[in-house]
């Protein structure tokens, strides 16, 4: 992208709009202090737009310098964008496509901006769509990838997305390459570096291990008591409407967060009560989202406890384990 804006109806400017270009250019000038961020924006943009907006400025009995840099770039965008711009945005959303080398993050952090900007233009597509969207633009593996594991089509954008960043990880170790495309490491620094006339199967042996504890950790959470597992998940079942969403009212911002971020077993360390003991049913008793009933919490559910114990997670202090080896805390 050019650093100097030059209007698009012009057809020089390679920006599909001013608030396009802007986008890049704001990046570069956010430690401008505000009382000078218009007369920034002035030296950013061509002689013709600059003297456009010196006139417009005359005409309201101001200098440009001293008028709001909102109205300045609202003057900008009404005055030099061509006016099928959303149609152009809409189609550069349908048309956007996963690079090969590229990081899924960077993709999708890309896609999300272009959504706001579309919302912006009271665009909205239904989730069926952005769904099937955002599948058909993947690279071939990674589209290989999910459309292996059943429910994918059935997730909302957020469990999509962090199911594909895990399987694009997964892809990433298993062709040996980190995230700036350079080869790791092996464990004797030489093992990752090709060898001619050698040739070993490992990349197909990572992505198969890769693969198979994606589903081991889908599996888990989905076991043998579904509907269970996916309440205390927070994804509810049809026949009771109580899930973990509902519990978020109780927390503060910081200890729901951090509930949120591990999974559910860890319930049963004393370590992590603060961050379970506050649900409460509709009735306002404690109310257990393992065993769908009240009377307790999950930090007491015997079955949490029971299911931690089985994956082998001691509920155990780390200072009574330092304690074992004669630590001091």
């Amino acid at each position: 992208m050019s650093n100097v804006y030059a209007p698009t109806k012009s057809g020089k400017g390679p920006a599909e709009d001013f608030a396009d270009w802007y986008r890049g250019y704001s990046q570069l000038a956010r430690l401008v202090p505000v009382p000078f961020q218009v007369q920034h924006l002035m030296t950013a943009v061509e002689n013709a737009v600059r003297k456009n907006c010196e006139g417009w400025a005359t005409e309201r009995g101001a200098e440009i310098t001293d008028l709001p840099l909102h109205e300045v770039c609202a003057h900008i965008a009404s005055t030099f964008d061509r006016p099928d711009g959303e149609h152009r945005r809409i189609i550069k959303y349908l048309q956007m496509t996963m690079p090969d080398r590229g990081e899924f993050s960077t993709y999708v952090r890309m896609r999300q901006e272009h959504r706001h900007v579309l919302a912006l233009d009271g665009v909205h597509l239904p989730l069926p769509v952005e769904r099937a969207l955002l599948v058909q633009s993947l690279t071939p593996a990674l589209k290989e990838s999910l459309v292996k594991d059943p429910g994918w089509s059935q997730m909302d954008l957020q469990d999509l997305t962090t199911t594909l960043t895990a399987k694009a990880k997964a892809l990433s170790v298993a062709k040996g390459v980190d995230r700036q495309g350079a080869p790791t490491a092996g464990r004797g620094g030489w093992q990752s570096q090709p060898r001619t006339g050698f040739s070993r199967p490992r990349s197909s042996l990572n992505l198969m291990a890769a693969e198979n504890n994606l589903k081991r950790k889908q599996a888990d959470r989905a076991s043998s008591q579904p509907e269970q597992t996916l309440a205390a998940m927070g994804g509810g079942r049809p026949d009771n409407s109580i899930s973990q969403r509902d519990m978020q009212q109780y927390y503060s911002e910081g200890d729901w967060t951090r509930r949120t971020a591990r999974p559910y077993p860890l319930a049963s360390d004393p370590e992590n009560a603060r961050l379970f003991n506050k649900d409460r049913g509709p009735d306002g008793r404690p109310y257990c989202l393992m065993c769908r009933k009240g009377g307790h919490t999950l930090d007491r559910c015997s079955k949490v406890a029971a299911r931690a114990k089985g994956k082998g997670q001691s509920s155990r202090r780390p200072r009574e384990r330092s304690a074992r080896f004669g630590r001091k805390q």
